[in-house]
């Protein structure tokens, strides 16, 4: 691993500044890890830049904050997915949220075929106010002595 700029000497409380990462000849940086924004360290730690291929379509999993409010703010579900083509993209598990019932990712991973990166939004839709959403197996039996 290559070292980049000088060791960064962190003041508690203050925000860590990562340095410009390197340019790397058909790669795209992606991001530290961890991220120094929400580092707040204890001791000596590394932070890792990554790379991504350039020409990588990159897929990314979102869901709305809230539900209610499906335009505003985005949570990202899952890591990103590098698409090949051809290779079939599997959605990761979206998350629960109160009140409501997971509807569709949009558009459909599964037709699919990207050319570009690109972010695939989870839709949820309420929940069916009669059922608190739990399935229950119902059992019939015949009791042969109470035959009418």
């Amino acid at each position: 691993m290559e070292e980049v700029g000088d060791p960064i000497t962190y003041e508690e409380g203050k925000p860590i500044e990562a340095p410009e990462p390197p340019e790397r000849e058909g790669y795209e940086f992606e991001k530290w890890d961890p991220n120094p924004d929400d580092l707040q360290p204890e001791e000596s730690t590394d932070i890792i830049g990554t790379y991504k291929k350039a020409d990588d379509i990159e897929i990314i999993f979102k869901v709305p904050k809230d539900p209610e409010n499906p335009d505003g703010d985005t949570e990202q579900v899952g890591d990103p997915i590098i698409y090949k083509d051809g290779e079939e993209i599997t959605p990761p598990e979206p998350p629960e949220k109160d009140g409501y019932e997971f509807e569709k990712w949009d558009p459909d991973p599964a037709t699919l075929k990207p050319e570009e990166s690109t972010d695939i939004i989870g839709t949820y839709k309420k929940a069916d106010e009669k059922s608190n959403g739990t399935l229950h197996e119902v059992y019939v039996v015949i009791d042969p002595y109470n035959l009418a």
